[in-house]
């Protein structure tokens, strides 16, 4: 399912005439390096956009003209996938978007109820458009795993969230836009998509 969704927003991409089309395909070892790959190709073919899709993701053909059409620095978009409920403990599907606490705990939204784009600490990069303009303005590595530490223990924060933190820290909002609903898939042997959120 993923790899017809690139297809169709490929041909869709390209016969816009608006739109000159770099694509580059990363496989480096690690997700973080990826993505400081394609960075670097958007920056040397001088881009005004970045879309990064990671391969497990489903979308639908007009994911970049909605995406651009927000003008906004950062913007992904909401999309589920399975996680763990510490109160009720059971398996739960929610959005991959993050905000924290006074305490600075971070803790994982438990839907989206909002039509839409809207603010948010952070988001899983799993599809996310950023300008290129933004590139400039973070020190490098834009994107690397760290870890964070709360209350009671050591946790691991994915380069998504500590670019999301970077961004904050340098006054660049992120958006997450949710007007997609059920057309964004997050596939692991099954399309996880906001139907599955309760």
């Amino acid at each position: 399912m993923p790899s017809r969704a690139w297809v169709a927003l490929i041909v869709s991409a390209s016969i816009n005439p608006n739109y000159v089309v770099v694509v580059k395909y990363a496989d480096a070892a690690s997700v973080e390096i990826n993505r400081e790959l394609i960075v670097n190709t958007a920056l040397e073919k001088n881009c005004d956009w970045c879309l990064m899709i990671d391969t497990d993701m489903s979308y639908p053909p007009n994911l970049l003209d909605v995406l651009i059409s927000r003008d906004k620095d950062v913007i992904g978009v909401p999309y589920y996938s399975q996680g763990w409920n510490d109160e009720t403990k059971q398996s739960t599907v929610t959005p991959v978007i993050y905000d924290y606490d006074e305490k600075q705990n971070w803790h994982r939204w438990e839907e989206v109820k909002k039509t839409e784009p809207f603010k948010v600490e952070a988001v899983g990069m799993g599809i996310i458009l950023i300008k290129t303009d933004v590139f400039k303005r973070l020190k490098r590595p834009w994107f690397f795993v760290s870890t964070y530490e709360d209350e009671a223990t050591i946790l691991p924060v994915g380069e998504d969230i500590k670019f999301c933190m970077k961004c904050k820290d340098a006054g660049i909002e992120v958006w997450v836009d949710p007007t997609f609903e059920d057309s964004i898939g997050h596939w692991h042997g099954y399309g996880f998509s906001k139907k599955d959120c309760r």
